[in-house]
């Protein structure tokens, strides 16, 4: 069996990486493109090659030759997308964020289990070999009892002023550094220390006038057995700063959060090791495989909806945590 996309949005993460991942990922063939601009549809036919070009909705939607949709656009339209394609019996995965808030997830995941259609949401950091060997030595202990994890996200001002006047860089349209970038983050926390239970956040533009927050701060509460602190910036001048560190009772994990490459530093009892991982040619390209397996093999994605709208509840609670100056219990 062979998985037949058809890709919603003809913009930068489609032409830079994710097209070329449905392309060539095992079982795998992109049949049609739809761009609300035809021009852009044509473009990325072109680089793809891809003969089919919609700039209607309906019109994709009704071609039969599609099994999938990936949907590459702002994040206030995945909700509708989502739901119009799964209406017509198309498998879904969801660039990030997922939705705009929990409640449009919710909306998501209950039309897609109505229409017996796969839901993703392409959260592919957790498919990074180095994710997944964080989660192995987190599952076995090896760090012993995990009581605190600590991110910081820095990036400079020159990057955000770069983006200011696009949609990433507008909470309203899904972007934002909580939602556009933040979601990354949050995400590989829920994957490595399950769901919060209380949160606190501060979100604010402490530099600039306009734009979504260029400053945000997170606390999270797991259950009364560990914590985790997040600091996101988009107005520092320099240097950029990834950085995570997982504690443990009996060792640490650390290394550049968010990178497939480099390496992360184990430190134990028994001395410190570093563990290297090669580059990813393309970084989309473990989660569509996932996502391409899971409609073949009849078997729930890697990060299905359920999981990403873990991300979006969180994101709810830090935004309602800044606005009342409350901790939110979720």
């Amino acid at each position: 069996m062979k998985v037949k996309w058809g890709i919603i949005g003809c913009g930068v993460i489609v032409n830079k990486r994710s097209g070329e991942a449905i392309k060539s990922a095992e079982n795998s063939e992109i049949v049609a493109l739809m761009d609300k601009d035809i021009n852009r549809v044509n473009d990325t036919a072109s680089k793809l090659n891809v003969s089919k070009c919609y700039d209607n909705l309906d019109k994709f939607l009704d071609d039969k030759e599609i099994d999938a949709v990936y949907i590459a656009t702002p994040g206030n339209t995945h909700c509708e997308l989502t739901i119009a394609a799964a209406k017509k019996g198309k498998h879904v995965l969801c660039e990030k964020p997922m939705a705009l808030n929990y409640a449009q997830c919710r909306k998501m995941i209950d039309v897609c289990k109505e229409n017996n259609v796969k839901l993703g949401v392409a959260y592919y950091r957790r498919c990074f070999p180095k994710s997944k060997k964080i989660k192995q030595l987190i599952t076995e202990n090896k760090i012993g009892k995990i009581v605190f994890a600590h991110i910081v996200y820095s990036s400079t001002m020159k990057a955000y002023l770069e983006n200011i006047d696009k949609w990433i860089a507008k909470a309203e349209f899904g972007g934002g550094l909580l939602l556009n970038e933040g979601c990354h983050l949050l995400d590989l926390l829920s994957y490595f220390m399950g769901e919060p239970t209380k949160v606190c956040g501060f979100s604010d533009r402490l530099t600039f006038d306009t734009g979504a927050a260029d400053s945000v701060q997170i606390l999270l509460q797991y259950n009364k057995t560990a914590h985790a602190s997040i600091c996101f910036n988009t107005n520092i001048a320099y240097p950029k700063t990834y950085t995570e560190t997982i504690f443990g009772t009996e060792g640490t994990i650390s290394g550049p959060v968010l990178s497939p490459r480099s390496e992360i530093t184990v430190e134990t009892k028994n001395g410190i090791e570093a563990v290297k991982f090669e580059s990813l040619s393309n970084h989309h390209l473990p989660i569509v495989q996932d996502f391409v397996d899971s409609i073949i093999d009849n078997r729930t994605p890697f990060v299905s909806g359920e999981e990403g709208a873990k991300t979006s509840k969180i994101m709810d609670a830090v935004l309602e945590s800044s606005k009342t100056g409350k901790v939110i219990h979720i």
